[in-house]
C-alpha cells in the first residue's frame, strides 16, 4: 500500500520546511521535512541546501520507507486514512515503533477507539510531554478515524448531471419531463462515459428506439425499463437512473 498526499501533508504540516541542515531535537542534521538521509542513503550534513520541490519528493520517499513495517506488522485490512495516519506516526517516532507494542494489539484486533487512545500516549520528549506532539497525535487520530469515501468506478454516472433546454433531466437523483428527454440522458451519459456503444433508432410507428451493441428496443416504454434498470456495457451495473414522464 502506498501513503497518500493526505499523508504527505500531514507529515509537512508538523515537520515544516527548512532549506538549510540544521539540527534536529535528536541532535542529527536534518533538512527539508524532518529528513536526516538524502536519497543515496547519506547523511545530511551541516552547510548542505534543498529545495522545495526536492524536499517534498524527499519527504515522499523516505515517509514510504517508514510506512513498509505497517504491512509488515499490521496483520488487518487498513484503509487509506488509517494507513496514512500511522505512516505520519512513525515517520515521527520511527519504522519500528509499532513492533511489540499495545498499539500493534489494538491494530490487530481492530480496537479503534483503543488505537486512538493508545497513540496519545506518544507524546512525550525528553521525559516531559510536549503539546506540540499532542497536537500531533490528535491530527493523526483524526484522520485515522475519518471514514473514507468509496468510489466506485463503476457508479461514475450517478455523479453526472446534464441540464439541457428545453428537456430538463437529471442522472440518478432528477426528474425527467418526458419520455425523450430520459432517453437522451440515457444518450448522453452513455457517451461521455463509453459505457456502451449505443444509438436511437426508429421504429415502426415514429416510436424511437434504443440500440445497444445487439438488439434493440422499439418503444419509449422499453426505453424508461432501461433507464431505471441503468444497463450499461461491460457489466457497470447498478447506477441507478430514476424519472418520470408526462
Amino acid at each position: 500500500m502506498e501513503i497518500s498526499n493526505n499523508a504527505l501533508n500531514l507529515i509537512a504540516k508538523w515537520e515544516g520546511f527548512r532549506s538549510d541542515a540544521y539540527i534536529g531535537p535528536d541532535n542529527v542534521w536534518t533538512i527539508g521535512y524532518g529528513t536526516t538521509k538524502w536519497p543515496s542513503g547519506k547523511a545530511v550534513e551541516k552547510g548542505q541546501t534543498i529545495t522545495k520541490e526536492d524536499a517534498w519528493e524527499l519527504l515522499r520517499k523516505q515517509a514510504q520507507e517508514h510506512a513498509t513495517t505497517i504491512e509488515y506488522y499490521v496483520k488487518v485490512p487498513l484503509n487509506q486514512n488509517q494507513y496514512d495516519a500511522l505512516a505520519s506516526f512513525q515517520y515521527n517516532l520511527g519504522r519500528y515503533i509499532l513492533k511489540n507494542s499495545a498499539l500493534l494489539v489494538y491494530l490487530n484486533n481492530k480496537q479503534w477507539e483503543q488505537v486512538s487512545k493508545e497513540m496519545l500516549l506518544y507524546c512525550n520528549a525528553g521525559g516531559k510531554k510536549l503539546q506540540g506532539l499532542v497536537n500531533r497525535r490528535l491530527d493523526e487520530i483524526a484522520l485515522f478515524l475519518k471514514p473514507v469515501a468509496i468510489i466506485d468506478v463503476s457508479k461514475k454516472i450517478e455523479y453526472i448531471e446534464i441540464d439541457k433546454e428545453p428537456k430538463k433531466f437529471r442522472i440518478q437523483s432528477g426528474k425527467y419531463n418526458s419520455q425523450e428527454a430520459m432517453i437522451a440522458a440515457m444518450n448522453d451519459a452513455l457517451k461521455q462515459y463509453y459505457l456502451a456503444y449505443a444509438e436511437p433508432v426508429k421504429g415502426s410507428s415514429n416510436e424511437i428506439g434504443w440500440r445497444f451493441i445487439s438488439g434493440w428496443y422499439n418503444a419509449l416504454e422499453e426505453a424508461k425499463i432501461i433507464a431505471e434498470r441503468a444497463i450499461l456495457a461491460n457489466k457497470l451495473n447498478y447506477a441507478t437512473i430514476r424519472g418520470t414522464t408526462h
